[in-house]
């Protein structure tokens, strides 16, 4: 929740490849370390911060503000973390092999 509104993080290969981009990193590398980079949580967010109910993105620089602000509440590295975590495992199923 940020201000009056309700986000969640979606991905897909767009996206990820967005963030690939961005961060000049194969995302394979970023999750298999143990913590993600803040630049590279912050593009992270950016890049899949969506309104809850919708499946539209919200422009990086917006994303990007509103991550700069949740940011600054106490345990958020871990919460934010956690939550990229969660959605990558849930929408990006190809980088987790099973078993």
């Amino acid at each position: 929740v940020h201000g009056e509104k309700e986000y969640e993080l979606r991905y897909n290969v767009k996206r990820i490849q967005m963030i690939e981009q961005a961060t000049k990193k194969p995302m394979m590398v970023m999750i298999s370390n143990q913590f993600l980079s803040l630049s590279d949580l912050s593009a992270c967010v950016a890049y899949g911060l969506v309104k809850k109910g919708s499946y539209s993105h919200e422009l990086p620089k917006k994303g990007l503000e509103i991550f700069e602000e949740l940011i600054e509440d106490n345990g958020s590295y871990y919460k934010l973390s956690n939550l990229v975590s969660d959605a990558l495992e849930r929408d990006c199923g190809f980088f987790f092999p099973k078993g």
